[in-house]
């Protein structure tokens, strides 16, 4: 009994595979080098997105609060972050941001921030494609939360 007679075609062989491989080496370089060199026209031309975030903690005075139980402190740091992205807080940072000349409606600033709760501390983020606009625009969010609580 001849065991290549038995053989399907359909059946997989890493020898040969590997073989073919070898012997269409270059093309497989020469796809590398030209997927790698596309990437990086696709990245210079759609540019970068930049990410600043600026960090609210929130402490709780037990001498003055007594003692809390887990679901009353949650509602405090919650009532906190409600505060943080409120209509009124944006509204007075889509003021400050137009007093500094930046063009930016209140949609788009809207699309680039974002609010999250870690712990008992708010994460403030904005996304932008200009690092300084980002930083500027988180800056201001957070000093206008900031008076808010004051």
């Amino acid at each position: 009994m001849d065991i290549r007679n038995d053989v399907d075609l359909n059946d997989f062989y890493p020898r040969q595979y590997i073989k073919r491989i070898i012997k269409w080496w270059w093309i497989l370089a020469v796809m590398s080098i030209l997927g790698g060199l596309v990437g990086f026209l696709i990245a210079r031309i759609h540019g970068g997105m930049y990410e600043s975030n600026a960090i609210l903690t929130t402490a709780i005075d037990y001498a003055y609060a007594n003692h809390l139980d887990d679901s009353e402190e949650d509602h405090l740091v919650t009532a906190i972050g409600n505060l943080v992205g409120s209509t009124s807080v944006i509204d007075t940072v889509m003021m400050k941001v137009n007093e500094q000349g930046y063009e930016l409606t209140r949609t788009q600033f809207e699309e680039a921030i974002s609010l999250s709760r870690q712990g008992f501390s708010w994460k403030l983020s904005v996304l932008a494609d200009d690092p300084l606009l980002a930083q500027d625009l988180a800056n201001i969010w957070l000093n206008t939360a900031l008076d808010e609580l004051y």
